[in-house]
């Protein structure tokens, strides 16, 4: 009787002839070896068994004497009868592998039985591991080279408005920019730039203005008016060398004393009576709007005051005074006896 792993095609042989490769038996007797089926081999004679194809290569036919490697991209476990093709976001770039691997950062794949992950293009970056796609650089960022792990913002000066970009746009004249910006920001009023890509913008200086955003240069002030620092208006030059306050009393008096020269006003004139005072019925003593004349010094003190108060009330509102506004004080100022 033929011992396990070999045979004996005829009855009454001399001898028992051993399995071939590839081929095995593992009974006594037998008339014939079996061939190892798929996903099996034997590379040796007189075989038992047949063992499984390692894990990374594969058969799919019958008494085989060895196995195959798994093409790139793919990968087998031990006795496979075919490889499996690498899923999206894993790669394999040998032959022959158990497993694939995951796409590294920086890289994707977006197909089945990717040998290499591709590089993720400018404009793009990917942060993470084993995807199957790159992440598109969101506004006011930008990727210019390619397998990126993130996207770097926008420098100052610069600025980026669409997705997935691969550089930065410098701003234009009368705009800035920070960090980081997806739009150029416009210079406020008082302000200007005539530069590309600044960061910030500049104030006017004084003498010019603007009252307009976004402008490239400022305005001068016209003439007889000036302004300060980052001014968006101009305003009128205060007179030179002369206070407000002075320059008001100054006007009153230059009209007034016009005034009182033309009236008739009688004032006390010294020993004009025993008793000092004026008896002449003929003189009235000034006309309707005031009394004759005072010699009381406090009474006086109290008037000045109180035309002191009305030019503070003026200069506080920022008004000149005028000729015409400056009768509305001629009572006061006739009493004061100022002519």
């Amino acid at each position: 009787m033929c011992p396990q792993g070999t045979h004996q095609p005829s009855r009454g042989g001399a001898s028992c002839i051993p399995c071939a490769a590839g081929r095995y038996n593992g009974e006594f007797g037998q008339l014939e070896c079996l061939p190892c089926q798929p996903g099996l081999f034997t590379n040796a004679t007189g075989s038992l068994t047949c063992q499984e194809c390692p894990a990374g290569t594969f058969t799919n036919t019958t008494g085989t004497i060895q196995c195959a490697p798994c093409a790139a991209g793919y990968f087998s476990r031990a006795g496979a009868t075919a490889c499996t093709p690498c899923s999206p976001g894993l790669q394999q770039a040998r032959q022959g592998q158990p497993t694939c691997s995951s796409c590294s950062m920086g890289t994707f794949s977006s197909t089945f039985a990717t040998a290499n992950c591709t590089r993720c293009p400018p404009g793009s970056a990917q942060f993470f591991r084993g995807q199957t796609r790159c992440t598109l650089c969101i506004a006011g960022t930008y990727s210019n080279y390619s397998g990126a792990l993130l996207c770097s913002p926008c420098p100052s000066g610069t600025y980026q408005s669409d997705e997935g970009g691969e550089t930065c746009n410098p701003s234009p004249p009368g705009y800035f920019a920070v960090a980081g910006s997806a739009v150029p920001t416009a210079c406020p009023v008082g302000s200007w730039q005539n530069e590309t890509a600044a960061e910030v913008c500049q104030a006017c200086t004084p003498g010019t203005y603007n009252n307009l955003t976004g402008q490239a240069s400022c305005l001068p002030c016209a003439e007889g008016f000036t302004s300060d620092w980052g001014a968006s208006e101009c305003y009128a030059k205060p007179s030179s060398g002369v206070n407000a306050k002075h320059a008001a009393q100054f006007v009153l008096v230059t009209v007034f004393t016009q005034q009182l020269s033309s009236s008739r006003i009688g004032h006390r004139t010294p020993g004009d009576g025993p008793d000092g005072t004026n008896n002449s019925s003929n003189s009235t003593g000034g006309d309707d709007n005031g009394p004759e004349g005072y010699d009381d010094e406090e009474d006086r003190e109290m008037r000045m005051r109180h035309i002191e108060e009305i030019y503070e009330d003026e200069r506080a509102e920022g008004l000149i005074l005028d000729a015409t506004r400056a009768f509305r004080y001629g009572r006061g100022i006739r009493n004061l006896g100022w002519t």
